[in-house]
Order: structure tokens, then C-alpha cells, then sequence
């Protein structure tokens, strides 16, 4: 994750979610957050679908 900016209360943050690529339950997607159209953070993110018994 790379913090760009600092976000204060009151701020409405935007994030987005893209996904770069699945493989079976497995996910890897690309996120951008934002606030006013400005990007505050980056980051990768992992993600595995389960079952939940």
C-alpha cells in the first residue's frame, strides 16, 4: 500500500476495486482511494473466496 495523502474526518473517500486477475477462488485486484478526485492511496490486494459453514 503507498499512502499519498493524509485524510482527515468529514472526508468523503471514494475507493475503487479493479480486478487484474482470478484463478479459481483466488482474486487479485488493483485499488485506488481518493478524496475530491485526488488520490490518497494504492494498493494491491489478495483475496481468496471460502465456504463458510
Amino acid at each position: 500500500m503507498k499512502f499519498k495523502h493524509p485524510v482527515e474526518p468529514g472526508d468523503q473517500l471514494r475507493m475503487e476495486l479493479t480486478c487484474i486477475r482470478r484463478r479459481g477462488s483466488y482474486w487479485k485486484m488493483q485499488g485506488v482511494a481518493s478524496v475530491e478526485g485526488n488520490v490518497v492511496a494504492q494498493a494491491e490486494i489478495s483475496a481468496m473466496e471460502v465456504e463458510l459453514t
